[in-house]
This record gives C-alpha cells, sequence and structure tokens, in this order.
C-alpha cells in the first residue's frame, strides 16, 4: 500500500528532482523549492570554478533541508542510502559476472 501511494505522489506530485517528486508537499514547500530550483540552475550556469559549482550544490541542499519536515528530510536520506547499497550491490553483480582479467 504504501508502494502504491509513493507512485501515486510520483505520477501526480511536484515535477521535481527524485526523491523530492515522491514526497507530498504542500503548496508553499513546492514554491519554495521551484525558487530554490531556479537559484541553484542559474548558480550552477555562471560557476566558472569547481568551487562555486559546490557552493552551487551546498546551497540547493541548504535550501531543501530547510523547506522539508524531519519526517521528509528522513525519507530523503534513506532514499540516498538505498540508491548507494543498489549501487555497490550492481557493482559487485559486475564484478561477479563479468570479473576483470
Amino acid at each position: 500500500e504504501s508502494q502504491r501511494a509513493t507512485w501515486t505522489a510520483i505520477e501526480g506530485g511536484w515535477n521535481g528532482p527524485m526523491p523530492l517528486r515522491m514526497l507530498s508537499l504542500s503548496t508553499q514547500q513546492r514554491q519554495d523549492l521551484s525558487a530554490a530550483k531556479q537559484r541553484f540552475n542559474h548558480a550552477l550556469a555562471e560557476a566558472e570554478t569547481d568551487q562555486a559549482r559546490s557552493d552551487a550544490v551546498s546551497g540547493w541542499n541548504g535550501d531543501v533541508e530547510n523547506t522539508l519536515t524531519a519526517e521528509q528530510n528522513t525519507v530523503v536520506a534513506a532514499y540516498a542510502q538505498n540508491c548507494a547499497t543498489a549501487s555497490a550491490h550492481v557493482a559487485a553483480a559486475f564484478q561477479t559476472v563479468l570479473p576483470e582479467d
């Protein structure tokens, strides 16, 4: 049932990046995240150094964290952890199936 609810939120929710897309966001949160995404895109487009790009990412991450509730931030962190774990499993599977000579 939770997977169906998540899929419904993804299909009909805010058209932002994953995992934010799967959250049930208030109108204010959607507006705040849209504004933050515009600031991030602008900062990233103007960034000429690695430090400027890193600052843009840090700003985006801070805006997201400050906009979401504690529960929503927990969901985002769990999503990131799940992606990292899944990536490690895929890499291990490739290593098993296609070992380097």
